[in-house]
C-alpha cells in the first residue's frame, strides 16, 4: 500500500511582504480618512463657534445701532446761546474698528428703556400755578396718553397696563396711591434712580440737564406723583406745550476691537457744562455710577485687515476714516463686516485660517 504525504509550506517571503504592504496601505487609508473625518469635525465645531460669535456682536451691534438718536434732543441747551451747547449727532466716534453712538437704552438692572412723555399740566409755582418748580409730571408710558391722577380710573395700571395684567382691579397698584410698589408706573422697574441726571427737551427740542433727587425719586404734589428734582427747571420752559416734550437718560454706547476682543461698554451721567460736552469720552471702568466696565463679546482670532465699519453720507458717499466731529452728522449709513478667522488644524502650526465673515447694514435716524 502507497501512502501519499501532501506537502505542507508556509508563505514565501514575498507573500508576507506584499500581504504586509497592502495592509499598510489599506491602514494608511483608513487613518487618513479618519484624520479628515476628524478635522472636518474639528472645523465644523469652528466655524460653527465663530458663527455663533458673530451673531451675538452682530446680533447686539445692529439692535443697539438701530436706536442711535433715541433720546437725543435736537437744539442748545435751554438758556444759553453758545453753539458748544448743542449735542452732537447720533454717531459720537466713527472709525474703522471702534463706533460709539447715543441711545437711551436700559441700564443693566433695569427693564424699561425709551424717553418718557410729559404730563400736560406743568405749570410751577415760579409761573403762578401750584406745581414745584423741582417737580416734573411724566405719563405712564404703558398707560397712553392718560395722566397720573389719583382716582382716575383709566391711569390706574392694574386696569389699563398692557404688560402687567394684576389679578384685582384694588388701587393699591395706582401710581398715584402706590407709587413705590406699583410696577408700571415711569419710576418703577429702575426705569430711573436717584441721583440720575436726566435730559429733559421741550416741544422746540432745546433742553437742559438736571439731577434727581437723593434717596426717593418721586414726590407726592396734591394729587399727583411726580419726578423730583435738584434743581429746577427754567421758567417758561414749557410754554409751547408740556406734553410735546420729553424726558430721556441717553446712554453713550462704545464698541471697539481691542486686540482680539470685541468689547462693548455703556455709559451715563452728566453731559458737561459750557462749550465741553463729554459725551465722546469713555466712562472708567472702576465707577458704577457713571456706567459699566468693559465687556468682552466675542474673539476675532487674528484682527481683520479689512475696516469693520464703513460710513456713507446720505448721497451714497463713503466718508473717510477716521471722520471728524465736524463731519459726524454727515454719517446716514453704516455697513459692517465682522470678520472672525481660527487656525485651520490645531497644533500643527498650519498656518491656513478658517474665516467667517458677517454683515450689515444700518440707517441712522440722524
Amino acid at each position: 500500500m502507497t501512502v501519499r504525504v501532501r506537502s505542507r509550506r508556509g508563505f514565501t517571503l514575498i507573500e508576507l511582504l506584499v500581504t504586509a504592504v497592502v495592509a499598510i496601505i489599506m491602514l494608511g487609508a483608513a487613518m487618513a480618512l479618519f484624520l479628515r473625518a476628524v478635522t472636518e469635525q474639528h472645523e465644523q465645531r469652528r466655524i460653527a463657534e465663530m458663527k455663533r460669535s458673530a451673531a451675538l456682536v452682530m446680533g447686539q451691534l445692529t439692535t443697539e445701532l438701530r436706536q442711535a438718536g433715541l433720546g437725543r434732543p435736537r437744539a442748545v441747551r435751554l438758556g444759553t446761546t453758545n453753539v458748544g451747547d448743542r449735542f452732537p449727532g447720533s454717531i459720537l466716534v466713527a472709525e474703522d474698528h471702534r463706533i460709539a453712538f447715543i441711545a437711551d437704552l436700559p441700564r443693566p438692572d433695569s427693564t424699561f428703556s425709551g424717553y418718557s412723555q410729559l404730563a400736560v399740566n406743568q405749570v410751577r409755582q415760579m409761573e403762578g400755578g401750584t406745581f414745584p418748580d423741582t417737580g416734573l409730571a411724566l405719563i405712564n408710558e404703558l398707560n397712553g396718553t392718560c395722566d397720573v391722577v389719583t382716582d382716575s380710573a383709566s391711569c390706574k395700571t392694574d386696569i389699563s397696563s398692557q404688560l402687567f395684567d394684576y389679578p384685582t382691579s384694588s388701587s393699591t397698584h395706582n401710581c398715584a396711591q402706590s407709587p413705590g410698589t406699583a410696577r408700571t408706573c415711569p419710576w418703577g422697574l429702575n426705569r430711573y434712580r436717584s441721583n440720575e441726571y436726566i435730559i429733559v427737551s421741550d416741544a422746540l427740542g432745546r433742553w437742559v440737564e438736571r439731577r434727581l433727587r437723593s434717596g426717593q425719586v418721586y414726590a407726592t404734589t396734591g394729587n399727583r406723583i411726580a419726578l423730583e428734582l435738584t434743581t429746577a427747571l427754567p421758567k417758561g420752559m414749557f410754554a409751547e406745550g408740556a406734553n410735546q416734550g420729553w424726558v430721556a437718560t441717553p446712554d453713550r454706547v462704545f464698541f471697539q476691537l481691542n486686540g482680539k476682543f470685541w468689547q462693548r461698554k455703556q455709559c451715563w451721567g452728566p453731559v458737561g457744562s459750557g462749550a465741553t460736552l463729554v459725551l465722546n469720552t469713555v466712562c472708567p471702568d472702576n465707577d458704577p455710577e457713571l456706567g459699566t466696565k468693559w465687556e468682552s463679546l466675542a474673539n476675532v482670532g487674528d484682527p481683520p485687515k479689512d475696516p469693520t465699519f464703513t460710513y456713507f453720507k446720505a448721497d451714497g458717499s463713503p466718508l473717510p476714516t477716521p471722520i471728524t466731529a465736524t463731519d459726524l452728522k454727515l454719517i446716514q449709513r453704516v455697513d459692517i463686516l465682522l470678520e472672525l478667522q481660527r487656525p485651520r488644524y490645531p497644533n500643527t502650526g498650519d498656518a491656513t485660517l478658517i474665516r467667517h465673515l458677517a454683515r450689515g447694514s444700518i440707517t441712522l435716524r440722524q
